[in-house]
């Protein structure tokens, strides 16, 4: 009983930030219709990270106590239980990493879904294990959001519209560069397990940051 509740409240969870993402509530003024959109999606983008945080800090509690008191947990059972539909959560997370437009909500979007997926990634797959081949496609796939996110602001900032004003522009927006080295220093301890995909990952990681550090003196960027 206990177990089914729980996941009957998942899945209402999951289903209630799904309207909210998609600006199914109502808003009382029509002007500010697309910011709230906007950070509610934010939000909503950042709380399916939250609750996997959240668990994994359970569920290290649960394992904490277990050995003070010498007692050995079940784990096939006890995972299955317990286990976040980490899988599902990381679907909802893509769609805001594929986006292009580097402008508006979009940036923002973007921004929110970098550190979401970083800390689902963070809290869902050991550092002191080998890769599943299905954690080598989640890795991946965080690999290619933070190529695509780079590529696709700087892309955006070497138009004819910035008029020699890269610079400025590519630092104007510390939260996004934050995120992406943050996500960048996340991924470290999978790369090598990448090399038989793409033994340049690290190398164009380090390029990254370089440009990055370059052209944001930002104290966030800077501490990331």
């Amino acid at each position: 009983g206990v177990s089914e509740d729980a996941h009957t409240l998942q899945s209402t969870i999951l289903h209630s930030l799904d309207e909210v993402m998609k600006g199914s509530t109502a808003v009382a003024n029509p002007k500010t219709h697309l910011e709230t959109i906007a950070f509610a999606k934010a939000g909503s983008l950042l709380t399916l990270s939250c609750i996997q945080r959240a668990a994994r800090k359970m569920e290290r509690s649960e394992e904490e106590r277990a050995a003070l008191r010498s007692v050995s947990r079940e784990p096939a059972k006890q995972e299955e239980m317990d286990r976040t539909p980490v899988m599902i959560m990381m679907t909802r997370v893509l769609p805001s990493l594929a986006t292009q437009n580097p402008e508006g909500d979009s940036l923002l979007a973007r921004t929110y879904a970098l550190h979401s997926f970083g800390i689902l990634i963070s809290n869902s797959i050991a550092t002191d294990k080998s890769l599943s081949p299905d954690q080598i496609q989640i890795v991946w796939k965080a690999v290619e959001s933070v190529e695509t996110s780079f590529l696709g602001g700087w892309s955006a900032l070497v138009s004819e519209n910035s008029r020699g004003r890269e610079r400025e522009k590519f630092a104007s927006e510390p939260a996004f560069l934050a995120v992406l080295l943050r996500l960048m220093t996340a991924l470290l301890p999978w790369l090598s397990e990448l090399k038989s995909l793409d033994r340049w990952v690290a190398s164009r990681f380090s390029c990254f940051v370089s440009t990055i550090l370059e052209y944001s003196y930002h104290p966030a960027v800077l501490f990331e």
